[in-house]
């Protein structure tokens, strides 16, 4: 029985041997990190700044005034060519729309001299037409004028009655061109005609 347990450990031990002499498994290779690249930056545009129309010509213009009581006797004098013109009460006014201009009055009381005295009288006013503006130019084209004198009183001191006499004739005859300065507020225009030249200063009313 010994040369079987002989050849058994033999064996074994040839199967130790081999084991120990056999190849380690190779390692896999561990790779390099590799740098992952920031993701690009998209540059955000800068809104475009929003466009500011120019407003046209004479838009300041639109709309409804007032002719001061300082300037109102000068229109009248430059409208009626009576030098002689007041303005006891009521006011004047000058409308744009944008095409079409109206000086108009309601009940203006004026007054203007007549030989010795005075002669008073109640006034409605409605002058219109087309304008247009070149920069800061104002071109005037009168088409109609539906201007009433009524209620005509003589006065003279303090004597006063109505008068009984032919009314006088008034025309009124507006300027074909001048030049203004507005803004939201007020306006002033400088008028010419006849070689003559008027400024009347304007409030905003509408």
């Amino acid at each position: 029985m010994q040369p079987i347990r002989f050849t058994a450990l033999f064996f074994t031990c040839l199967v130790l041997t081999v084991s120990a002499c056999a190849p380690l498994p190779e390692t896999a290779p561990v790779a390099a990190p590799v740098d992952t690249p920031a993701p690009a930056l998209t540059a955000t545009p800068a809104p475009a700044p929003s466009a500011t129309s120019t407003p046209a010509p004479g838009t300041c213009l639109v709309g409804d005034w007032q002719i001061s009581p300082q300037t109102v006797q000068s229109l009248l004098v430059d409208l009626t060519s009576v030098t002689s013109l007041q303005v006891m009460e009521g006011a004047l006014f000058l409308k744009f729309d944008g095409t079409n201009f109206a000086y108009h009055a309601n009940g203006l009381a004026l007054r203007s001299a007549f030989m010795d005295s005075f002669l008073d009288a109640k006034a409605d006013i409605m002058i219109d037409g087309t304008y247009l503006v070149e920069g800061d130019t104002l071109r005037f084209t009168q088409l109609n004028a539906a201007n009433q004198l009524y209620e005509w009183v003589l006065v003279k001191g303090d004597y006063v009655r109505p008068f009984t006499g032919s009314s006088p004739v008034v025309p009124f005859e507006i300027a074909k061109e001048g030049n203004y300065v507005c803004d939201d507020k007020s306006l002033q225009l400088t008028l010419r005609d006849r070689g003559e030249e008027i400024t009347i200063d304007l409030i905003r009313v509408d």
